[in-house]
């Protein structure tokens, strides 16, 4: 864990190798911290540009009041942004990206990617968060959560995630976003989507069911 870290003028990177394990890959990785502050960079992943986690060997916690902004994401083999580990249960909110520029890549095949990998039996919610003044090249899915059914574990849903001027060249559609957890919430604004010249406004033209 960390807490009110600040990062100004890094570029990081992490190209990918055959074999080599996918968390090493990541560009910059926030993990049950909160107050971390990413600033003026360029993230160059071989695995995601972005993580959120809440786990690990020593950290179990929220993440929340984050910000990264001013910042290029690079991915070679993986969405932009991950929530990763949501099964462990602890919450994701009030994270702020803003000012963010995607370089194309044909395997980033979404821009937000949420994920649970089983083995844990937690309440899991992600809340409030939001993404403002994004220019993503290629054509991909803007949102894209794997949250297959576990014993116990209950994923509560996505609710306020705030997407606010986003410039993307194209969508693709996502699959069903609440999964095998037909009663969790899924909450999305839009204020100037927009996605091969056309404004989006609702879930549905955004690929997003």
């Amino acid at each position: 864990s960390c807490y009110n870290g600040t990062f100004n003028n890094f570029k990081v990177n992490s190209n990918y190798f055959e074999g080599s394990g996918r968390n090493e890959q990541d560009g910059f990785k926030i993990n049950a911290s909160s107050d971390i502050s990413f600033d003026d960079g360029w993230l160059i992943a071989g695995d995601d540009p972005f993580t959120i986690a809440a786990c690990g060997p020593t950290a179990f916690g929220n993440s929340s009041n984050n910000v990264v902004r001013n910042t290029i994401f690079n991915p070679e083999q993986a969405g932009y942004v991950r929530f990763a580990f949501v099964e462990h249960g602890f919450t994701y909110s009030n994270n702020l990206l803003n000012n963010i520029y995607c370089i194309d890549s044909p395997v980033a095949y979404e821009v937000f990617k949420g994920e649970s990998y089983g083995g844990y039996q937690y309440d899991a919610l992600m809340h409030d968060n939001t993404f403002s003044d994004w220019y993503i090249d290629g054509t991909h899915k803007l949102l894209q959560l794997g949250m297959g059914y576990q014993n116990n574990f209950r994923y509560k849903g996505l609710m306020d995630f705030n997407f606010d001027r986003i410039i993307i060249d194209g969508l693709t559609n996502s699959s069903e976003v609440k999964n095998e957890y037909p009663d969790a919430p899924t909450q999305v604004k839009f204020t100037d989507l927009v996605a091969g010249g056309e404004y989006i406004d609702n879930v549905a033209d955004a690929g997003i069911r």
